[in-house]
This record gives structure tokens, C-alpha cells and sequence, in this order.
């Protein structure tokens, strides 16, 4: 499949099935592989990973998936993991140029170099440490790379322990990374604060999501979510998360229907879906809502999934190639929410599964606006 993108063309290779995806991308003459976990130092392999999961809804499906993360949880990265060691080289990395970085806010593209100062990046807990209940510090969730993601530092400042939300009259309190010059690269917007509520880009709503639902599922003690296990970790990586802490909503209901919202809003990306590879080959164990979105709407909305049914290995999967042409499309609001970057949407119809449903998905591929 190719898809072209003002001067640069992306071209894309998926095979899908309804319950796993095998994914190779071409990005801007980059290869970009699904991971074989097997050859990786602590990872599981994608088919197969949810195979045990039977249950289609609510707490029985909540503690299925806990279990399953937290016992395929075979390493604990530390916090210098994120940090000096330089981790999120492999984790974060640019399609288009692998000596930078993309920011995990703005989407900007940054050098890679740990450089913890105003116009470089640091770690930013996207469930802050002061919301989680004394959970996080420099070990288990708080460490953890699913969890952690690099951020220009007076982005990660402007940001502080707010929770997120949704700010009125966004356009009013746009928040910019800075420049090694301490000036603001307003090509770029990291996101809208007031009233100590901080609201992520559109084109990062779902990021955030995806992030903030694994953090409380992996992290809330098992009896909380409907589980059996903590798995390996150590008994203080686990306890009581409200997600209320780090959701700014009238009350829990009103929490999950936003983080659903963006989860729908936002389809999994490219860039997501390296960075879960990348991630399960550090820890053993991966991100299910970035694999399987539609487990938010089942495990905490009114969207049940469909009875499992039997899965073929991908190598019992035939499918057909589709070529098309796509002209890239921009948010509303321009770029990333304030001007920094194009989206293109893009179907992707795997054919002849085996035995499985025919099954659409839409792929969101975020491009990086050329700098001005």
C-alpha cells in the first residue's frame, strides 16, 4: 500500500487478523518490522500474547488483562533506563531521522542526546507521581517505560501534576516546548493549560489514553481490577489508583468516557506501535491497548467485544495488495492541535483470514509538518 504525504511518500505493508496484527512499514526509506519477540532478550511474541483472554467485558475482562501484563512482566526497568542509559533511543525514536527523538507532547522531533535542560528532554510520568496515591518513585510504575516518555523539560514544567482534561477556550492557553535558547518553537504546540488542567493536542489524545489505562490496570492491585496475580513486581509497585486522581471529571464514570472519547478520537499510530515493540523486547510485556483499542470501550463503556473464535498464525493468513493514494488531511485547529502536524487516515482491508471476520481497521499515520 502507498500512501503519499505532500513530498515524501510512506509505504505501507499490513497483514491483519480480527485477533492479532503482523505489521511492516516502509517509513521514508526506514524499515519498520513487527517485532519477533523470541529473538528479543524478554519479550513474547504478538501472536498469540492475548490468547487466554476470554472474557468480553467489564471486571472479568479487566482482571484477564491485568494478569496478563503483569505476569509477562519479566523486567523492571529502572529509572536511568529512561534516562542516561538511553533506552528511549530505541523506544522513541524518528522515523525519519533515528539520531532524534519525537517529543512526546508536541510530536517534535529532538535530538536524542539525554540532555535534561530547558530546550532538551526528560522523563515525564504521564500519571504524575503526586497523583498516584505514593505509588511511583524512581522504581516499578514510576520507571516503567510503557509508562514513561520523553519530554521538552519546559513542557514537562508547564505541565506540572495537573491532571488532564479539557480546557475552555483552548486556543487562549497554548502551551510551546523551548528552544536550547530558552525560546518558544511555536511551530510546535505541546498542549493547553489552565485552571491546573492540562489538555494534550488532539493528535495526542489517544497516546495519553492508551497510557493512562494501562498504567491503571497494570498498577492497581489485582483485587481492585478483578485479578488473581501482581505477578513478579515488588508489593509497593501496587495499590490503589483513583482515576480521578489524574482525570480531571465529576466523577469516575465521567473519567472513563473521556479517556474512551480520545481513545476513539485517536487511532493507534505508527509511531505507538514501534514504540510497544520496542518496549516488550526491554520488559516482556506489552501495551493491550495499543494492540487491542477496542478493550477501553468493553472493560469500562458499553462496548462488549465479540465472543473470542478460533485465531490462524499469521503464516495461515493469506491476503491481497492494496495500492491507493491518500492526500494528507489536517485537524481542525491546524496541524498538531496548533500547528505542527499532518495526519493522514488510511484503511487498511485485510482479506482471506482463514476462518476469521473480514476486518477494516483504520491506521493513523502522524506526518511532522516541514519547519517554517
Amino acid at each position: 500500500m502507498k500512501l503519499k504525504a505532500g513530498k515524501k511518500t510512506i509505504i505501507a505493508t499490513a497483514l491483519l487478523s480480527l485477533c492479532s496484527i503482523a505489521v511492516s512499514f516502509s517509513l521514508f526509506g526506514k524499515t519498520v518490522s513487527s517485532v519477533d519477540a523470541r529473538g528479543g532478550d524478554y519479550s513474547v511474541p504478538l501472536d498469540g500474547y492475548y490468547d487466554e483472554i476470554t472474557a468480553t467485558s467489564g471486571r472479568e475482562l479487566t482482571g484477564q488483562v491485568h494478569d496478563l501484563i503483569v505476569k509477562t512482566h519479566q523486567n523492571y526497568t529502572t529509572y536511568d533506563d529512561n534516562g542516561k542509559n538511553g533506552l528511549q533511543k530505541q523506544a522513541d525514536y524518528d522515523p525519519e531521522n533515528p539520531s532524534n527523538i519525537i517529543e512526546w507532547y508536541s510530536g517534535m522531533p529532538m535530538p536524542n542526546a539525554w540532555n535534561p535542560v530547558t530546550g532538551g528532554y526528560n522523563r515525564e510520568h504521564v500519571w504524575c507521581q503526586s497523583l498516584s496515591n505514593g505509588l511511583w518513585g524512581e522504581k516499578g510504575g514510576g520507571a516503567d517505560m510503557h509508562h514513561l516518555r520523553p519530554v521538552e523539560v519546559s513542557l514537562n514544567t508547564a505541565r506540572n501534576n495537573s491532571p488532564y482534561g479539557i480546557v475552555p477556550n483552548r486556543e487562549n492557553y497554548k502551551k510551546y516546548p523551548k528552544d536550547l535558547n530558552k525560546n518558544y518553537i511555536t511551530d510546535w504546540c505541546g498542549g493547553y493549560k489552565t485552571n491546573d488542567v492540562f489538555e494534550p493536542i488532539d493528535s495526542k489524545k489517544g497516546d495519553v489514553a492508551r497510557v493512562v489505562m494501562y498504567t491503571y490496570l497494570h498498577y492497581s492491585t489485582y483485587a481492585n481490577v478483578g485479578g488473581t496475580t501482581n505477578g513478579s513486581g515488588g508489593i509497593d509497585y501496587f495499590g490503589t489508583l483513583p482515576i480521578t486522581n489524574v482525570i480531571s471529571a465529576a466523577n469516575e464514570q465521567d473519567a472513563w468516557k473521556l479517556l474512551i472519547d480520545w481513545n476513539n478520537m485517536d487511532p493507534v499510530d505508527i509511531l505507538e506501535i514501534n514504540r510497544n515493540e520496542a518496549v516488550a523486547k526491554f520488559q516482556g510485556n506489552r501495551n493491550p491497548f495499543i494492540d487491542h483499542p477496542e478493550y477501553a470501550a468493553a472493560m469500562w463503556g458499553d462496548q462488549p467485544l465479540p465472543p473470542p473464535t478460533s485465531e490462524p498464525s499469521s503464516s495461515t493468513i493469506e491476503s491481497s495488495p492494496i495500492e491507493s493514494s491518500l492526500a494528507p488531511t489536517s485537524q481542525s485547529g491546524g496541524g498538531n492541535g496548533c500547528g505542527g502536524a499532518i495526519e493522514s487516515t488510511l484503511s487498511l482491508l485485510a482479506i482471506g483470514l482463514g476462518g476469521c471476520a473480514v476486518l477494516t481497521t483504520t491506521w493513523l499515520i502522524k506526518r511532522a509538518k516541514e519547519r517554517k
